[in-house]
């Protein structure tokens, strides 16, 4: 998880600037920006992958991709009047 809050939060994260490496170092900073992210991220609706029908998109000639987070092209689900069904 920390790993994931550096990288999309580092433009916001006060360490990635590299004041922490000074001399007048206030690790309250971190503690709060951490915080902050990780209630974002916690608050965030997860992103869903089906098996890819694969006539998504270009990379579904790749062998090492097989999912998709496009729900009409899911291998396993079909539009039944207007809602998925797995089948």
């Amino acid at each position: 998880m920390v790993g994931r809050l550096s990288c999309q939060f580092k433009n916001e994260c006060p360490s990635y600037s590299g004041w922490c490496e000074g001399p007048k170092q206030d690790f309250s900073k971190c503690v709060e920006f951490l915080v902050s992210a990780y209630n974002r991220l916690k608050n965030e609706q997860p992103k869903i992958a089906f098996e890819c029908d694969r006539r998504d998109c270009d990379r579904c000639n790749n062998l090492d991709c097989d999912h998709t987070v496009n729900i009409r092209h899911a291998k396993n689900f079909e539009l039944v009047g207007d809602i998925f069904v797995e089948v």
